[in-house]
């Protein structure tokens, strides 16, 4: 929640999707690069609810690219 994400699994028609990878291009704009999609069955995410037992709560791809998109850097964006 710190993050400002939902979580996947009991909300899964609010996930958003990059249709185009953070960057110079996407940056100023972030949202306009985004969809509406569920995540896969077989996805991860720190956000799912604490019906998944995690082993590490550490952020997965899936979560890096939303906190790229949500909260965005024009230069020097994690990958």
């Amino acid at each position: 929640h710190v993050l400002g994400f939902h979580h996947p699994n009991v909300y899964p028609e609010l996930n958003l999707r990059a249709t185009a990878p953070m960057g110079p291009e996407t940056c100023q704009y972030p949202l306009n690069h985004v969809e509406y999609e569920p995540l896969p069955e077989d996805a991860d995410s720190v956000m799912y609810s604490v019906t998944k037992h995690r082993s590490k709560t550490c952020l997965t791809l899936d979560d890096l690219e939303g906190l790229n998109f949500l909260y965005p850097t024009c230069e020097g964006a994690r990958t």
